[in-house]
C-alpha cells in the first residue's frame, strides 16, 4: 500500500494516540487523505487475515471486506453521494452490511440484511465523536453502548425505489449540510453562539431519521456492544481542537460480525509465535553440583593494563599543597566575611527604614478626584517598590511574611479609598476580600492594632456593599461593567460602541449579499451536478475514473 509521507504521522496520531498529540485539527484535505489511509489499512488487513483463514472464515472476511470498500465508494470526498448510496441499497444481499459516515452530522449508521433474517432491514446509528467535555471529564477511556438505537424495515419498504432514492437524497444532503440548530452553543456578550470547537449533537440521524424509518417499521433491540473507546481534545491556541478521526468508530463495530474468525486467526498467529519464541529461545544447561578447580578461578585479561596502571601511580604526600585557579572561585568565594554580612545587612535595613517609613507616614484623602488620582498612583509605585524591593527576602520567616503581609494591605487600603473618591460606584460591590483572610502572625501589638484597622475597613467595606458581586465579576445584568457603561464617565465607551455596532452593521450588510451570491452560485453547481450524468467507474484505489 503506497502511502504519502505527510499521511502516515497523521495516521499514527489516530491510530496510537501517542503522549504527545497535535494541538490543532488537520485541515480538510489531510482529514480526507487520512481517512482513506485508515480506511485503506483496515481493508489490506482484513485481506492478510482472509489469505491465512480457513473456508469458512474466508466468507467472512469477504463479507467484510465488500463492507469496507463500499464504504469507501458511498463516502466521497467526505460526503455521501446519492448515485452511489442507491446503487448499494439496490445490491445489498443477506449476509452483506452498508456503512455511513455522515461526518457532518456526527453520526454513522449501518445497514444491516442478516441471512437470518430475509423479511427485514436493520437500520443501526450511534454517535461517532463524544463531546469535549465528557472525553476531558474521563479519566480513561470512554464507555460507549453501541449501537445508541436501532430499527428493523420490513424489506418490502425497503425495496420501495421511492423510498431509496429519499433516503439517498436525505443522506447526501445531510453528509454536506450542518445545520445551526444541532450545532453547540456558548454565550458571549449575553448571545448565544454556535461552538465549532464541539461536536455536533447527532440528532437530525439518530432521532429524526430514525423517527421516520419507525413509522413504516419498528423499533428493535438488538444485542448491546459496549466497548471502551479512548478519545482526547488537544486545543493549542487553534481553531479547532485535534479530535481522533471519528471513522474508527464505524469500522470498529464489524469486530462482533466475525468474532470467531477472529479468534481462530489469533490462535493461529499465538501458535506461530510460541514456535518462534522456542526455535529461538537459548538454551541452558542445567550447573553440576560440585564446581571444578578451574571454576574457581577467574580470569581478568582485559583489567591487567588498568591495574598496573593504578600501582604505577606515584602517592602524593598528604601534606602536599594543592594549587587552585583563582578564575574558577565563585564571586562571593572571593569576598570575606565582613563584606558579605555588609550586603545582607544592607538589604534587611533597607527594608525595615522602608516599613518604618509606612508605619509612620499617613495619607490624608483629598476630597478632589485630581488629586485622589495623582495620590493612587503615587501610592501603586510605592507598592509596586515594596514587593520588588523584597522579592524572596522573607521566605521561611512567618513573622517577618506577616509584617509584609500587613504592609501591602496598608498600601491597598489607602489606594481604595482614593479608588472610591474617584468612582464611587467601587463602593456598591463586595471587595472579594474578607477580614479573616488577614489573620496573620504578628508578635508586636502595634502591628496588631495596625492589622485591626486594616480589618475594620474590610469589614465596612463588606458590610455597605450592595450586591455580592465584585468588579471582577463576569460581565452580566447588574454587574459593575453594566452600571458603569451608563455613567458619564464613560461617555467615550459609548460612542466606542455605536462605532463599533456601525462597523458590524456595514459588515453584516456586506456578508448578507456576499451570501446571497454564494448560496446562488450552489444552486446554479447542484443543479448542474444533477444534470450531469456519473458512469460510477473507479480506480483500484477507489477513486473514481474521471
Amino acid at each position: 500500500m503506497a502511502v504519502h509521507s505527510g499521511t502516515l504521522p497523521l495516521a499514527f496520531n489516530h491510530i496510537v494516540l501517542p503522549p504527545k498529540l497535535p494541538g490543532k485539527r488537520e485541515t480538510e484535505p489531510q482529514v480526507l487523505e487520512v481517512q482513506n489511509d485508515l480506511l485503506s489499512r483496515v481493508i489490506d488487513a482484513v485481506g492478510q487475515l482472509k489469505e491465512i483463514s480457513d473456508a469458512k472464515a474466508v466468507v467472512t472476511w469477504e463479507s467484510i471486506e465488500k463492507t469496507l470498500r463500499t464504504l469507501g465508494e458511498v463516502s466521497t470526498e467526505g460526503w455521501v453521494n446519492e448515485a452511489s448510496l442507491l446503487g448499494a441499497l439496490k445490491e445489498l444481499q443477506p449476509g452483506n452490511a452498508i456503512i455511513l459516515h455522515v461526518a457532518l452530522q456526527n453520526a454513522c449508521i449501518i445497514i444491516r440484511h442478516l441471512p437470518d433474517e430475509d423479511e427485514n432491514i436493520i437500520f443501526e446509528t450511534f454517535e461517532t465523536s463524544a463531546t469535549a467535555e465528557s472525553t476531558l471529564a474521563a479519566k480513561d477511556a470512554l464507555e460507549w453502548d453501541f449501537p445508541g438505537s436501532a430499527v428493523s424495515l420490513p424489506l418490502c419498504e425497503f425495496e420501495n425505489l421511492v423510498f431509496q432514492k429519499s433516503l439517498a437524497g436525505f443522506l447526501e444532503r445531510a453528509s454536506c449540510e450542518v445545520l445551526d440548530e444541532f450545532c453547540p452553543k456558548i454565550r458571549k456578550a449575553g448571545v448565544k453562539i454556535s461552538e465549532t470547537r464541539d461536536t455536533v449533537d447527532p440528532a437530525i440521524i439518530s432521532q429524526f431519521l430514525m423517527t421516520l424509518l419507525e413509522t413504516n417499521g419498528s423499533r428493535t433491540y438488538p444485542s448491546l456492544l459496549r466497548k471502551r473507546v479512548k478519545d482526547d481534545v488537544c486545543w493549542d491556541n487553534a481553531e479547532l481542537p485535534w479530535r481522533r478521526e471519528s471513522i474508527l468508530a464505524g469500522a470498529s463495530l464489524i469486530g462482533p460480525v466475525c468474532q470467531k474468525s477472529i479468534d481462530i486467526v489469533t490462535g493461529a498467529f499465538e501458535a506461530r509465535w510460541e514456535y518462534f519464541k522456542r526455535s529461538t529461545r537459548r538454551k541452558i544447561e542445567s550447573l553440576p553440583q560440585v564446581a571444578e578447580d578451574k571454576d574457581l578461578r577467574l580470569r581478568l585479561p582485559n583489567s591487567l593494563p588498568y591495574l598496573k596502571a593504578i600501582l604505577s601511580c606515584s602517592r602524593q604526600s598528604r601534606g602536599a599543597c594543592k594549587v587552585i585557579d583563582p578564575t574558577l572561585l565563585d564571586k562571593n568565594s572571593k569576598k570575606d566575611t565582613t563584606e558579605q554580612f555588609s550586603a545582607m545587612t544592607t538589604r534587611y535595613t533597607s527594608l525595615s527604614d522602608m516599613e518604618l517609613t509606612m508605619e509612620s507616614v499617613t495619607h490624608e484623602i483629598p476630597n478632589e478626584k485630581g488629586k485622589c488620582e495623582a495620590l493612587c498612583m503615587e501610592v501603586s509605585r510605592q507598592f509596586e517598590g515594596y514587593m520588588s524591593a523584597v522579592g524572596d527576602a522573607y521566605e521561611n520567616d512567618p513573622e517577618q511574611m506577616g509584617v509584609f503581609i500587613l504592609c501591602v494591605f496598608e498600601l491597598w487600603t489607602q489606594m481604595d479609598k482614593c479608588a472610591r473618591v474617584v468612582c464611587p460606584l467601587l463602593a456598591d460591590y463586595h471587595p472579594w476580600l474578607i477580614p479573616e483572610l488577614l489573620d496573620v502572625l504578628l508578635s508586636r501589638r502595634c502591628h496588631m492594632e495596625r492589622l485591626q484597622k486594616v480589618q475594620d475597613y474590610i469589614h465596612e467595606r463588606c458590610t455597605k456593599a450592595k450586591v455580592d458581586m465584585t468588579i471582577f465579576s463576569d460581565p452580566c445584568q447588574g454587574g459593575f461593567t453594566d452600571h458603569y457603561f451608563n455613567l458619564k464617565e464613560a461617555e467615550n465607551l459609548q460612542k466606542l460602541q455605536q462605532m463599533i455596532e456601525t462597523a458590524s452593521t456595514v459588515a453584516r450588510a456586506c456578508k448578507e449579499a456576499e451570501l446571497v451570491l454564494i448560496n446562488a452560485q450552489y444552486k446554479d453547481l447542484t443543479e448542474k451536478l444533477a444534470a450531469t450524468y456519473c458512469n460510477q467507474r473507479r480506480l483500484p484505489d477507489g477513486n473514481h475514473d474521471i
